[in-house]
């Protein structure tokens, strides 16, 4: 049980917001397979909010009464924690084929489950001869739903056509055909099977020319850096909050281009003309620019969600021939109170009467917080409450207390922030 006590007090401190999506229970085959953040405790692995829920309690207990070892946490790529005192040790510490459970469930090789051809036409580049490439778009998921698309073992899914050859990378397909494919006019058959699971599937799609002339879809993009007018930070749950993503990007015939239209035709978008990402608490979105709707610009915000921990996000523009850019940022944690600090009121507090009680509460970048909406509601308040006032921010007032005595009578207020810090005064109470 000390052990377990300590996987409790770790938690707390190294519990981040990606743990909101546990490790599945697939099959591991090496160092690089296991999450940040897991908990290897003789041949269990779990996620530290598994670890730390009190309803898993005994199961963690049985578990390291029975490895009679070592409780290993992976914080990073470079190797391990030790639980019992702290150090790090390197990736062969933990041998990764003796875990046979996953948050209690017993591990599974990964394998593909299901292989979708997500687009409906073929893409052809401008040739009148009708043998440019044609590009589409797939989809592999394994057993449990996971998107795997881009992972190792899909690289084995074999897809064919009779028009010609087809080579699938990374959820992009790319014929190249060895006859006039503006012939078929009922549209062309893709077969794609993985040898391995047996897992087939097959689509009929249209053929379609992007554009009618040279230059008219994109060849290529290059996403650059994220700015905002203000210089502000990329913040969770801050949905009023623009960037934009900086780019180059060119025609077929390799000139540089801004057309939304071209973008449009020459980027794989989903949904309303959203980029891929990589943290689902950030989008990208292809837009036009209100100034001018014939030039495309890529607006990222960030979601209403909040988060635990600052972390890394990565926007990808992928291209209909096959080209992706990829730019990397930050989304900082939204402001949080961290420090409250309750001053004394310097005017005298009668039997009966509820005064304002002045406050300074700042987040965990140093930045005064101000606002009623940010304030009530999380920190907890003793003596004391938040009221409204009419411009939006919040003040304290104290609660009513009674004195019956001539002498004076000392009441207390307490303020609690999420974080654990607290302020505590004593106010005077005047006989009235």
């Amino acid at each position: 049980m000390k052990n377990f006590k300590k996987i409790m007090m770790m938690g707390f401190v190294l519990l981040i917001a990606t743990l909101s999506r546990p490790v599945m229970a697939l099959g591991l085959s090496g160092f690089s397979d296991v999450t940040n953040f897991s908990v290897v405790i003789g041949e269990n692995m779990y996620t530290l909010e598994y670890a730390n829920d009190l309803n898993n309690a005994k199961q963690i207990n049985d578990a390291v009464v029975k490895s009679k070892g070592d409780i290993f946490i992976k914080t990073d790529d470079t190797g391990w924690i030790k639980n019992n005192d702290g150090t790090q040790v390197n990736k062969d510490s933990v041998d990764i084929s003796t875990i046979k459970y996953n948050n209690g469930i017993e591990i599974t090789q990964q394998k593909i489950a299901k292989i979708n051809i997500t687009s409906t036409k073929l893409e052809v580049d401008n040739a009148t001869s009708g043998f440019g490439d044609g590009h589409a778009t797939y989809q592999v998921l394994d057993s449990l739903g996971n998107d795997i698309t881009k992972t190792p073992l899909a690289n084995g899914i074999i897809f064919k056509s009779g028009v010609g050859t087809v080579e699938g990378s990374n959820g992009i397909l790319k014929v190249t055909p060895n006859m006039n494919i503006f012939t078929f006019t009922s549209g062309i058959v893709i077969t794609a099977n993985d040898p391995i699971s047996g897992v087939s599937t097959n689509a009929i799609l249209r053929v379609e020319l992007v554009g009618s002339t040279q230059g008219s879809t994109l060849s290529d993009i290059k996403l650059l850096s994220l700015k905002n007018v203000d210089n502000k930070v990329l913040t969770a749950g801050d949905t009023t909050t623009v960037f934009y993503a900086g780019y180059l990007a060119t025609d077929i015939s390799g000139k540089p281009t801004t057309n939304y239209t071209l973008m449009e035709q020459g980027l794989i978008l989903t949904g309303d003309h959203m980029l891929n990402m990589s943290n689902p608490y950030v989008v990208a979105q292809l837009v036009k620019d209100p100034t001018d709707p014939s030039i495309g610009l890529i607006k990222v915000t960030a979601t209403s969600d909040t988060i635990l921990m600052d972390m890394p996000v990565a926007i990808t523009a992928f291209t209909l021939r096959g080209t992706s850019s990829t730019i990397s940022t930050t989304l900082k944690k939204q402001a949080q109170i961290d420090s409250f600090i309750l001053i004394v009121p310097s005017e005298v507090i009668y039997s009966g009467e509820s005064k304002v009680i002045p406050f300074i509460a700042l987040d965990q970048n140093a930045n005064l917080i101000t606002k009623f909406s940010e304030l009530d509601g999380h920190v907890s308040l003793i003596g004391a409450t938040f009221e409204r006032n009419s411009d939006g921010t919040a003040c304290i007032k104290s609660n009513i207390v009674y004195n019956p005595m001539t002498a004076l009578m000392s009441a207390n207020i307490t303020a609690i922030t999420p974080t654990g810090k607290y302020s505590s005064i004593n106010i005077n109470i005047q006989h009235k």
